[in-house]
């Protein structure tokens, strides 16, 4: 068990208010729309958290009539700019009608839509722990009447929550010290979470579903992760996932982190099982404490007698 387990929620950044803007229109019964989208205002560096959207390289936009029925033939240009952070999608559609946009940024073919486009559904059992690429942004606009060509800024957050699982310094430098090998591709770890929503809702950005999330072992993450608050520092990462949660803040009844690795070339492994952990979308959870050490004493006595009866022999 640790010897201490701290939960930290914290609040992931949030930037580039969106505004609208609309034009006189162009004749015709069409008219041009284009969104700005950015997917962050500011990219997290490792030091801050293992999330830099880097490895984003996908917009799909899902046009919807007003009964939310995807509309396949809509077909949006989308045009990535400089950085992985920021699209600009244009599309024509008609004049004085209601449509709802959904805006969905990923590592192409990480997740997966429903035929309808109308949910993403997640096989966590198939996905690999403490992996950059399973970040993703989503954002919706629902309800837009098209009166007039407009462009409109679209900022895109995460779906989901992250879990960091962190070694505080006294304990790293406990295993450092006893051996414990952290060369690259030695140390791996893996989350289990039970009862977590598997389906996000595109059109009005609910959650369902209610399975227990089995993410696989994989290389220990390497670096270090800045938490507010924490004093035994640096925090080194051990673990990282994403979930999918909702937008007010959730408890999982169970997280359960596993560790393998090797320490002075003799093969380990280590569990915990952290209770009523507290997750929330666009927010990153991080438990941080003793992963590998624990506190152990030994009360020595010395005791001045002897034990009887004594072994006596004769000299001859």
């Amino acid at each position: 068990m640790m010897k201490r387990i701290v939960y930290i929620l914290a609040a992931a950044f949030i930037m580039f208010a969106g505004c609208a803007k609309e034009g006189s229109g162009v004749s015709g019964n069409s008219t041009e729309l284009s969104f700005n989208v950015a997917l962050t205002g500011k990219a997290l560096s490792k030091v801050d958290g293992v999330s830099e959207a880097a490895s984003v390289d996908t917009l799909d936009v899902f046009i919807y009539d007003e009964n939310g029925e995807w509309i396949d033939t809509a077909e949006p240009v989308v045009t990535q700019g400089a950085d992985n952070l920021h699209y600009n999608v244009k599309v024509k559609l008609v004049r004085n009608v209601v449509y709802n946009f959904v805006f969905f940024a990923q590592k192409k073919g990480t997740y997966a839509f429903s035929a309808d486009k109308k949910t993403l559904g997640i096989d966590y059992n198939s996905l690999l722990c403490n992996k950059d690429s399973l970040d993703a942004f989503y954002a919706r606009e629902n309800n837009y009447k098209v009166t007039g060509a407009f462009t409109k800024n679209i900022t895109l957050y995460r779906p989901f929550a992250q879990i960091n699982f962190g070694s505080v310094q006294s304990d790293y430098a406990a295993a450092v010290a006893s051996k414990v090998d952290f060369t690259s591709g030695t140390l791996k770890s893996a989350i289990k979470l039970s009862s977590v929503a598997d389906t996000l809702h595109l059109l009005d950005g609910t959650t369902s579903g209610s399975v227990d999330a089995q993410f696989m072992l994989n290389d220990w993450q390497g670096d270090t992760l800045t938490v507010s608050g924490a004093t035994d520092t640096p925090v080194h990462y051990i673990a990282m996932t994403y979930v999918l949660a909702s937008t007010d803040k959730e408890m999982v009844n169970e997280v359960r982190l596993d560790v393998a690795g090797k320490q002075n070339g003799i093969d380990f492994a280590i569990d915990h099982e952290i209770a009523n952990v507290p997750i929330q979308r666009n927010y990153r959870t991080n438990i941080i404490g003793d992963i590998f050490s624990i506190e152990g004493q030994f009360n020595i006595i010395i005791d001045p007698i002897y034990n009887t009866p004594d072994h006596d022999k004769n000299l001859q």
